[in-house]
């Protein structure tokens, strides 16, 4: 990853190239269960060390550089969990209401009772600029269930 940074900062132009992450239904830094039925979190969950390790090559060889991370959640969901994807140090974008779209499969979505719309919001992240020393992140919140899973089916 270092080397696209490296390569990208020995041609500078003009332009302010835009780098697009493209996330897949999930984003870094953290991420709850959606229901308490939801056996197997620690699969929806992407750490901060990417992130943070693109971030900082960009500050280091690319800073006319922007990078986004752009993906979709139901809204409702997407407007709770605004405040902890902030304070993991990521500026939220997310595109106006008008914009959203139908959830395909409503019966598989389970972030909130059917009376409401599932409504898909689009939104863009931003890492702010690190501040402190790059360490990984704390692994996986959701470790302690693999164990109890595999004590009770053995």
């Amino acid at each position: 990853m270092e080397m696209i940074f490296l390569l990208l900062g020995q041609n500078p132009s003009n332009q302010k190239p835009i780098i697009v992450m493209q996330l897949p239904g999930i984003y870094p830094g953290a991420r709850t269960p959606r229901t308490l039925e939801d056996i197997e979190p620690e699969y929806g969950y992407f750490s901060m060390d990417l992130p943070n390790l693109i971030e900082r090559f960009r500050c280091l060889h690319t800073p006319h550089v922007e990078v986004l991370w752009e993906g979709t959640e139901c809204r409702r969901e997407l407007e709770d969990q605004q405040a902890v994807m902030e304070s993991f140090g990521w500026n939220v974008t997310v595109l106006p209401a008008e914009e959203d779209e139908l959830h395909p499969n409503p019966e598989y979505h389970g972030c909130h009772d059917a009376t409401d719309e599932w409504k898909i919001a689009k939104y863009s992240l931003k890492r702010e600029r690190l501040t402190e020393p790059l360490f990984a992140q704390d692994p996986c919140p959701y470790n302690y269930i693999a164990p109890k899973f595999v004590q009770e089916y053995n």
